[in-house]
């Protein structure tokens, strides 16, 4: 059996697929570590796997809390989310990183998408070592490692680009990254639910739902004291949602003024605004709503009649994986896409923000729970997500280790 590294970024979205594959290397024998900052360590050790820690110095203990700030005044002072710098690189280059993967000694490595910068200057520093690239999320055709490391690499400072392609003995962005295009890509969703018409190439491989393990625990649901005879609606903005703070205040006030309607009497309504807001429409939440800044999702979802959802891969998985409809409000990127996929599965429905009103939602959630249409598609689906991929993954991982 081989020695194999998991290298994690900092958003959970990414994190919690990476768990579950981690617990199908230990399935397969494997010796598994997981890397990262040291924030991301309680995430790992909840799960039970070994966990090494990296880039200390950069990114010491409590700098995910102030980077999530930063984000934060960022966009509200600019409407944008910016790009931010990879300081870590250095770390890479002046031999940090690898001399800790030399210590361990990995056979193979396997790094989330969002870190294919990383993954190719690893490839240049150490040539023995063998990659798979783990995608968390259904891109867009073009939007290979590849392309995603390039378009990170041309907007890092001069002097670190510099740099990078002197490392690597290139004068050329597209020349230096031309090996990516022959590392293995596993994306960690079935194809089964993504649109048709999206196609991709012959190293991407596509496993089964890829879901964190449940940690089996009442304790959350036990402290929201539901009313006995209510139907549990669990409304979540995932852990981004200081990228979208403006849409995310408008959900929110959404949510309020729908369980205000004499029309939502019967339902109870869970709503995770995530740790960074305080809005002032918090002042006044009608009984039948609970606020959390964090929901215990996987024990939350074993309750719940229906998800309305930001639209992340990741909540959209764990509700399939329990047959519970969705209505996906998307507010940026990959979750408008989802919405669609959540729709033409047939597995609820999908809105834009800016169109709902309390009514229009009303009615939204009527036609979901009442669609017994709906209710077979996703046992379809929850068949498909839970197809067992031991020998397809066993595959993957074997070919690189030969």
């Amino acid at each position: 059996m081989a020695n194999i590294g998991v290298l994690l970024d900092l958003d959970q979205g990414h994190i919690y697929p990476a768990l579950g594959i981690a617990k199908k290397l230990t399935n397969l024998g494997h010796e598994t570590i997981l890397l990262g900052i040291p924030d991301v360590e309680t995430y790992v050790r909840e799960y039970g796997f070994q966990f090494h820690s990296i880039f200390e110095k950069v990114y010491p203990k409590g700098f995910l809390e102030v980077h999530r700030q930063m984000q934060r005044f960022s966009i509200e002072a600019n409407g944008i989310q910016k790009i931010t710098a990879r300081p870590h690189i250095n770390s890479i280059l002046n031999g940090e990183l690898p001399s800790t993967i030399a210590k361990l000694d990995l056979d193979l490595l396997i790094v989330t998408h969002s870190l294919c910068l990383e993954t190719l200057v690893l490839y240049y520093k150490c040539p023995e070592l063998k990659f798979i690239i783990l995608t968390t999320w259904l891109r867009d055709s073009h939007l290979s490692p590849r392309f995603q490391c390039e378009s990170i690499l041309k907007v890092q400072r001069e002097d670190m680009k510099s740099e990078i392609l002197s490392f690597c003995e290139s004068k050329s962005i597209k020349d230096v990254s031309a090996p990516l295009d022959g590392m293995p890509e596993m994306v960690a969703c079935p194809k089964e639910f993504d649109l048709p018409e999206v196609n991709y190439n012959t190293e991407t491989h596509f496993l089964n739902s890829c879901i964190r393990a449940s940690v089996e625990s009442t304790s959350f649901m036990n402290s929201i004291n539901v009313p006995e005879g209510k139907k549990v609606l669990y409304a979540s903005l995932g852990s981004q949602a200081v990228l979208f703070a403006e849409k995310a205040e408008k959900f929110c006030k959404l949510m309020l003024e729908f369980m205000e309607l004499d029309s939502s009497s019967d339902f109870f309504l869970i709503l995770s605004k995530g740790k960074d807001f305080t809005f002032k429409i918090f002042k006044s939440v009608p009984k039948n709503i609970k606020i959390v800044e964090w929901a215990h999702q996987l024990e939350v979802l074993k309750h719940s009649s229906l998800v309305i959802s930001h639209g992340g891969l990741g909540t959209i998985k764990e509700t399939i994986s329990y047959c519970t409809p969705l209505l996906i409000i998307p507010m940026v990127n990959d979750e408008f896409n989802n919405g669609k996929r959540v729709e033409y599965h047939g597995l609820g429905k999908s809105a834009n923000l800016e169109n709902l009103n309390p009514a229009i939602l009303a009615s939204k959630v009527k036609e979901i729970l009442n669609s017994s249409d709906i209710q077979e598609n996703l046992k379809e689906m929850q068949k498909v997500f839970n197809k067992d991929d031991t020998s397809k993954f066993r595959n993957i991982i074997d070919n690189q280790l030969i």
